[in-house]
């Protein structure tokens, strides 16, 4: 009689090459390398295995089949010319000389991919649940608690423990939460309750002479989800011993529970026995709680003295409320009125509200009250809505009318040069931190002379450093003959900070070629360093359209045959597509307005794809390698098209619009907004007072 198969798809070894074999499963993958050619990847319970199609025959079976079929495979086993090690059947395959299909998918496509269905929405999952089970990680899930459970089971009969099942359907015996009921089909009218607890029946059990129970027990509660277990029904380990002392609990499970973490665990330390005992009254003056989790560095501190965070953010609430009623006075008394597109807002976020609530299964009357408390209502939240999103175009408004000239900007500028301008230097930092432990890493005190002879230590290596320096050394190479303690660093943006190094750089009075010793002591440090030159960035920020086209992400995984083929054919999909767009984009009008328009149907750029693939004021730096320089080319001029790849992006489709302002003028226009807006602000809203009581906040005057 012929075995349904001789073996599983994550059986099958190197020692095995030259059997004929029987697998069965699912077909996972497909992978056509020729007419007659082709790798399929098979995979059952216990893992995969590649088949090779190397025959007409097989071919003809196979091509017609689509993902997740269930085949029966016949064949011989073979080494692998090119083997997988991250695969325990990497260094094999077999080639069938029989295929049967034993169960077709009929569909062409999956509601999601296999090994990546996590990914897809739980509605989703839930549908198609067999599918979602076939993923190895949803798998192996499954295992695991089978695997914690059987651990369990022993560890607990090992102990003298008896497992007897509890009743499901009995009577109620509320534990905190709602019971879900069942109706009594004999006894109308009533019902029984799926209990919370086994907790009187294992009482019974212990009042009838069981010395040791236990059960891994199904709860059921009707409550909302808390962070240690899901709402509805849970699974526990439920025990109960007679005449035991606490201690005597304790001594169970410290000896059941530390080699079941161990074992089973995510983390590397598991808690050892004995565990940490803490007074009640400890843990509730230590971390306000009688059950803390110490993996959580958080105590208890006094906030009696000083503002607390409770008084902060009220402070703030108040603060808005008064702002808001201030912005809408003065946008009235000026005329600024409602528009369609704050209207278009407002619906958005009502239609939000609503979804929100519907999504966690609550009105919008409770799902309002548990956000902003019992007081709150639809019309309230609507009308304050209305009132912030009137406040906020309003002042964009004043914001959107700010305009500078050159003269303007340039005064701006020659008044705070250190903000703006850029320092090209190269100094050494030579650490005069004095150790804080011994050769044996052992913690010491550091006393204050301590601190005198490392700085003093570092004075003379800085010295040394500087007068290679000046010998002709480079500081690069001076530096690194005291790489121990020296570091070398060098910058042609080094910008303004508050510090010994900064100020020396800043100097109005500083010259190109400057050098100097510094000494730190704030942060234990001497520099050595070389003046360069100062400037601003003068350069022109760019306006460019792209239209972003992305490789479609792989079906297989990372350890999969063909996963590195499978990525490079969808690579080049995608750059024949960014090429097939801009063939496209000139053979018709070849303007910016149709670069627009293919921007907006074909760029996957989320941040463009409804502006015509538009960035304005693009400066040095902003986007990726490859961007930047093709935006910031000598050479650009208005109108140059081109494709440029990024591996991290995708193809980027260019269309080159022009030069915009130098990037020192934006820097000193965005301050100069910003300092008016704030000003702006304070004007209107100077008088306007907000006040809290036991009801809410109110606005007063």
């Amino acid at each position: 009689m012929m075995q349904m198969r001789t073996h599983t798809c994550g059986e099958l070894r190197l020692a095995d090459a030259g059997k004929s074999v029987k697998i069965v499963g699912w077909m996972e993958n497909v992978r056509e390398v020729g007419s007659n050619f082709a790798f399929v990847v098979l995979r059952d319970f216990y893992g995969t295995t590649q088949v090779v199609i190397e025959s007409e025959e097989m071919m003809a079976i196979i091509r017609d089949l689509n993902k997740e079929s269930t085949i029966s495979v016949e064949g011989v086993v073979r080494e692998r010319a090119s083997k997988n090690p991250k695969l325990p059947t990497g260094d094999i395959e077999v080639v069938p000389s029989k295929i049967e299909v034993l169960g077709r998918c009929r569909y062409n496509s999956l509601p999601f991919e296999i090994n990546r269905s996590r990914e897809a929405d739980e509605a989703t999952r839930l549908k198609y649940r067999y599918l979602d089970l076939r993923n190895p990680a949803v798998k192996n899930n499954i295992i695991l608690r089978c695997q914690v459970v059987a651990a369990l089971r022993a560890a607990m009969t090992e102990h003298g423990f008896l497992e007897i099942t509890t009743p499901i359907l009995t009577a109620s015996s509320p534990e905190g939460a709602r019971d879900y009921l069942v109706p009594a089909r004999k006894h109308p009218g009533k019902f029984y309750a799926l209990p919370q607890a086994p907790q009187q029946f294992k009482q019974l059990l212990m009042t009838s002479g069981f010395d040791r129970y236990f059960q891994i027990a199904p709860c059921f509660r009707d409550e909302d989800a808390r962070g240690d277990r899901s709402p509805g029904e849970f699974y526990q380990l439920d025990m109960e011993m007679a005449f035991a002392t606490q201690e005597d609990v304790f001594a169970v499970l410290e000896d059941v529970l530390p080699p079941i973490f161990a074992k089973f665990g995510t983390y590397d330390v598991a808690s050892a026995a004995p565990f940490r005992r803490i007074p009640y009254n400890t843990a509730l003056e230590t971390y306000g709680s009688d059950k803390p989790d110490l993996r959580i560095d958080l105590i208890v501190t006094d906030a009696t003295e000083g503002e607390t965070w409770y008084d902060y953010f009220a402070d703030k609430a108040l603060e808005q409320l008064a702002g808001v009623q201030a912005m809408n006075a003065a946008a009235e008394a000026e005329g600024f009125t409602w528009n369609d597109e704050m209207q278009a807002d407002l619906d958005d976020t009502m239609e939000s509200l609503a979804s929100a609530a519907s999504t966690y299964g609550y009105t919008e009357k409770q799902y309002l009250g548990l956000i902003y408390g019992s007081t709150m209502t639809r019309s309230i939240y609507e009308e304050q809505t209305r009132r912030s999103l009137l406040a906020t175009a309003y002042l964009q408004s004043y914001q959107d009318s700010l305009t500078y000239s050159t003269d303007e900007l340039e005064a701006a500028y020659q008044e705070d040069r250190t903000a703006y301008d850029l320092v090209d230097c190269a100094y050494v930092r030579v650490n005069g931190a004095a150790a804080d432990t011994d050769e044996e890493g052992n913690s010491i005190e550091v006393t204050d002379e301590m601190k005198a002879e490392a700085m003093a230590a570092a004075k003379t290596t800085a010295d040394a450093i500087y007068a290679a320096y000046k010998a002709g050394t480079s500081l690069e190479d001076a530096a690194a003959e005291y790489e121990s303690t020296a570091t070398y660093a060098s910058s042609d943006s080094f910008s303004y900070s508050s510090s010994v190094l900064g100020e020396w750089l800043y100097d109005d009075a500083r010259q190109a070629g400057d050098s100097a010793v510094l000494e730190d002591s704030d942060s234990s440090n001497y520099y050595v360093v070389v003046f360069n030159g100062r400037s601003r960035n003068e350069y022109n920020t760019v306006n460019v359209r792209h239209i972003l086209i992305q490789p479609e992400a792989s079906e297989l995984s990372e350890d999969d045959e063909g996963y590195e083929d499978d990525v490079a054919a969808k690579d080049a999909e995608a750059a024949q597509k960014a090429q097939d767009i801009l063939d496209e984009w000139k053979a018709g009008d070849a303007t910016e307005d149709s670069f627009a328009a293919l921007a907006n149907e074909y760029s996957q750029d989320p941040g463009s794809n409804t502006t015509g693939g538009l960035y304005e004021q693009v400066y040095q730096g902003q986007m990726v390698t490859e961007f930047n320089d093709w935006c910031f080319d000598p050479a650009r001029q208005i109108g140059d098209t081109g494709i440029i790849h990024n591996e991290s992006t995708g193809y980027h489709v260019m269309y080159f619009v022009g030069y915009d302002q130098p990037y020192w003028e934006i820097q000193v226009s965005a301050d100069l907004v910003n300092d008016a807006v704030d000003t702006f602000y304070e004007e209107k809203t100077e008088g306007y007072t907000a006040e809290q009581s036991s009801f809410g906040m109110s606005f007063v005057g």
